[in-house]
């Protein structure tokens, strides 16, 4: 027998010579055997496919561990459309601010402006403001706080009987961002209820405590018909400047301001005339929201300015309302 390599296999190939015939069967026999012995020996062990198994690992070597299939990479799934592991596209749940009807200021084209006055009213205050608006026959809108309302119902009917605005600043004057969902609605429901009790209609327009408001807030004016009011020009009377800072302050005013002063602060009364005296002297003209409201374009509710950065300069006053404060009431 003979064994020889033939490159174009990758075995080795065993023939046998032309044998003698007169050897007879045995012979042959015996042949067959020795080659069944002989071939195990001559196989090629080259190296194998790609696709090929790992064979036994050798003696004091260790086995190569299998090759595990990749997990794949998570995608995050964010106001887009993304391939699944299998199957078709999904889109994720985004879960979006709610739209909420808010004015920072008016349009900037009209040479106008809205005296807006928080927190009252006020027995000691209000009868002054007053007096000076009707002096220079002003129109204001007041924001009220309900509780407050409840104590001193003929001095928001004396609001109205002058034709300024009202609306609400909830009832207690709490910090809407410190509340549940539904103490939050009760807020607004309550501050509501309290004008519609002495001015005969339900106010639509809202202003939050501190201008702080948060998706609770956004989600209960929406359902209640509120529009989030809040402002682009702080008078700083709540906090504690004096009359020519306050004045400081005034001088910047442009056209469209919702102007922040408030009820029931000392200097307030004693400032409010060089206000009104100040913007007559540069020919503005005094609104209501609610009529800065109505000749507003439809699209005029979004900010114009961020909320946040309108409000970064102001710091929390002192709590002058007992229930917002768990506070006992003056005199109880």
């Amino acid at each position: 027998m003979n064994c020889e390599l033939r490159p174009s296999l990758p075995a080795i190939t065993c023939s046998a010579l032309s044998l003698p015939r007169k050897r007879g069967l045995g012979l042959l026999l015996f042949l067959a055997a020795s080659m069944l012995w002989v071939l195990p020996g001559c196989y090629h062990t080259g190296a194998r496919g790609a696709d090929s198994h790992p064979g036994p690992a050798a003696p004091g070597e260790a086995s190569p561990a299998p090759t595990a299939a990749e997990p794949p990479t998570p995608s995050v799934l964010e106001n887009s459309l993304e391939p699944a592991a299998s199957g078709p596209a999904v889109e994720a749940p985004v879960r979006r601010a709610p739209q909420v009807a808010k004015v920072v200021h008016g349009p900037r084209s009209r040479h106008w402006v809205a005296l807006t006055i928080d927190d009252g009213p006020h027995p000691g205050y209000t009868p002054r403001l007053l007096a000076t608006l009707k002096h220079y026959k002003v129109k204001a809108t007041f924001f009220v706080v309900g509780e407050m309302a409840d104590r001193y119902p003929e001095l928001v009917q004396q609001e109205i009987a002058d034709g300024h605005s009202i609306g609400t600043h909830t009832y207690t004057h709490a910090n809407l961002r410190t509340l549940s969902e539904k103490q939050v609605q009760n807020e607004i429901r309550e501050g509501g209820a309290s004008v519609k009790r002495f001015t005969g209609s339900t106010p639509t327009i809202l202003r939050p405590p501190f201008g702080f408001y948060n998706t609770y807030v956004a989600h209960a004016a929406n359902a209640l018909g509120y529009t989030v009011v809040l402002w682009s020009l702080h008078s700083g009377d709540s906090q504690g400047l004096k009359p020519d800072r306050i004045m400081e302050r005034i001088h910047g005013v442009k056209d469209g301001d919702l102007i922040l002063m408030h009820d029931g602060y000392g200097y307030t009364p004693r400032v409010l005339p060089r206000v009104l005296e100040y913007l007559k002297s540069r020919g503005f003209e005094f609104v209501t929201v609610p009529e800065m409201l109505q000749q507003m374009p439809p699209d005029a509710s979004k900010p114009k300015v961020s909320p946040r950065s309108a409000l970064s300069s102001l710091s929390t006053p002192a709590c002058r309302f007992p229930r917002a404060c768990g506070l006992a009431a003056p005199g109880s």
